[in-house]
């Protein structure tokens, strides 16, 4: 694993290599994980103030990716269309410098 924040869920670690949304009173996030293994997941929560992201997350919360570009996706469903092209610009410049793949 690199230096990127680590999440644990149910004594398995993640990578969060890149998060979409905004933290505030209530929130919602996203945010594209990294297994120890390689795999990635698109993983979203909401919740409030009193947690945060990390502490919310459930099992059921995480869903596997074959690359950064279906977490882009996913995101679709829940976050509006300027997250969506901040996050995939995001990602796009962590694959071209090798810290997504």
């Amino acid at each position: 694993m690199t230096d990127h924040e680590l999440v644990t869920v149910e004594d398995v670690s993640f990578e969060i290599l890149e998060e979409i949304g905004d933290y505030d009173y209530e929130w919602h996030i996203g945010a594209l994980l990294r297994g120890v293994d390689g795999a990635l997941f698109f993983a979203e929560a909401s919740g409030c103030s009193c947690y945060d992201f990390k502490e919310t997350l459930e099992p059921n919360d995480i869903k596997p990716v074959s690359n950064w570009q279906a977490a882009v996706e996913m995101s679709k469903e829940s976050f509006d269309e300027g997250e969506v092209a901040t996050f995939a610009e995001k990602l796009l410049a962590a694959d071209r410098s090798s810290s997504v793949t």
